[in-house]
This record gives structure tokens, C-alpha cells and sequence, in this order.
């Protein structure tokens, strides 16, 4: 089964405030992925990402910094 990485979002509200990233077949598919669109996120309420890995969480807590 080809593992599937998601990224997950906490705001100021708490988390699942925003619906968690398209899934990707890598790591650094889901790395690529985020460093394009951090900014887009911070813009909408996202103050950290945290990559998931079949469901599992694989990273600390990553701040996405809001300028």
C-alpha cells in the first residue's frame, strides 16, 4: 500500500479549522507542496501545519508565519 502524507492545520481557533491538504504519495511531494502554499494558508487562518503520514504525525508542529 503506497503511503499517503497529509497536512494538517491548527489556527488561532484550534485545529480543523481548514479542510487538511491534498494527499501525496511522498514526503517530499507533501514538503514541496507546503513550501509553495504557506503563504496562501497563513492568509486564511493557518498559524501551523503538522505532516501526518497515514494518519500519523510525523512532524512537529511546523508556524506558518502570517507576512
Amino acid at each position: 500500500m503506497t503511503p499517503r502524507w497529509v497536512w494538517e492545520y491548527s489556527t488561532h481557533t484550534g485545529t480543523g479549522a481548514l479542510p487538511p491538504s491534498p494527499a501525496f504519495v511522498s514526503r517530499f511531494d507533501a514538503e514541496e507542496w507546503l513550501g509553495a502554499h504557506w503563504r496562501d494558508l497563513a492568509r486564511r487562518g493557518a498559524t501551523e501545519a503538522q505532516l501526518l503520514r497515514d494518519g500519523l504525525v510525523v512532524t512537529a508542529p511546523i508556524p506558518l508565519p502570517d507576512h
